[in-house]
């Protein structure tokens, strides 16, 4: 599969923006549609993978490479990101087994737990990295790239049925409530 003209023009803009090359590689297993390494010293070139199996491809192509574009526009000393920390998954895992915590209530295993504490607080991160910038990007995308539109109004659609579900009754039952809210506690 072949990417739009639109898409090879995000992926130049990246290289001339940040002044490192892209590497471009397909990956049939990849489970997202596509994703980004921001290249750090050692490493030489961003490294930029996508799904050809999956429709859409060019959008997120493009809203992968928005990333860089909106790390770049800052100066070195203030292109920040966010980061893990232990003590960060430690409270997490604190949070599923406190009194009343849903680790307790379903009486999960240790590794159960730590597996459980990795995946909310990954997916937190993501959240926390990923809608506010995530929107301006759109934004972007959405002003300056009018054959991406199909393929990013697809997306946004897939992103709300996929989001609705949380708020399931027997998915809200199995995940702790403060993941549920701006603030842990």
């Amino acid at each position: 599969m072949s990417i739009l003209e639109e898409t090879n023009e995000v992926i130049e803009r990246v290289e001339e923006e940040s002044g490192i090359p892209v590497e471009v590689t397909t990956d049939p297993s990849l489970p997202t549609l596509a994703s980004i390494k921001i290249a750090r010293p050692p490493a030489t070139h961003h490294v930029l993978t996508y799904n050809p199996t999956k429709p859409g491809v060019d959008y997120h192509v493009a809203y992968q490479c928005g990333f860089v574009l909106r790390l770049f526009e800052n100066p070195p000393g203030k292109r920040y990101e966010f980061g893990d920390t232990e003590s960060g998954r430690r409270a997490v895992q604190e949070l599923l087994t406190e009194q009343g915590g849903i680790a307790r209530k379903l009486r999960l295993p240790k590794e159960t737990v730590k597996q459980l504490a990795d995946q909310f607080f990954d997916g937190l991160l993501t959240q926390l990295r990923s809608v506010p910038i995530g929107m301006r990007i759109d934004r972007w995308i959405r002003e300056t790239y009018p054959a991406l539109h199909g393929a990013q109004e697809a997306s946004v659609d897939r992103q709300q049925r996929d989001n609705a579900q949380a708020l399931n009754p027997q998915i809200r039952q199995m995940t702790p409530p403060w993941s549920f809210r701006a603030m842990p506690r």
